[in-house]
């Protein structure tokens, strides 16, 4: 499947207090690459809820570490949709920083619609075929 690359460039707010950054703010990262997939694809979030009645909310998200990310370190992200299912697509990510691979991630998003009886809560759904054919072109 297609990778997407998005340049991020480490600020400040994203260190903890040595200038290393705080391992949650990858996964922000992780969300960042995710997007840049679906917009490489025309999927706005506009698009997916009002044209095809949900979105990929996240169901699970794994990272591993190996070398530290610091203060204005400029970061490649490369976000790759990696498998395509009924009702869940994976995404995995690696961050480089230099010629280094700094973190690894996957997601597991599901398609989620609103639920039926609970306007506060969404459900699972198998993901519609446009919305797959879209991914997959």
């Amino acid at each position: 499947m297609r990778s997407v690359n998005t340049p991020v460039t480490v600020e400040w707010e994203d260190c903890d207090p040595f200038g290393i950054v705080f391992y949650p703010n990858f996964f922000n990262y992780f969300d960042r690459g995710t997007w840049n997939i679906y917009y490489a694809k025309g999927l706005t979030r506009d698009i997916m809820r009002d044209e095809h009645g949900g979105t990929f909310p996240a169901a699970d998200a794994q990272a591993t570490f190996f070398y530290p990310c610091r203060f204005k370190d400029e970061l490649v992200l490369v976000s790759t949709l990696a498998e395509i299912q009924k009702k869940n697509i994976i995404i995995t990510h690696v961050i480089h920083s230099g010629d280094q691979i700094a973190v690894t991630g996957r997601e597991v998003r599901f398609w989620g619609i609103p639920h039926p009886t609970n306007p506060k809560r969404i459900k699972a759904a198998p993901i519609p075929q446009a919305v797959i054919d879209v991914l997959q072109g």
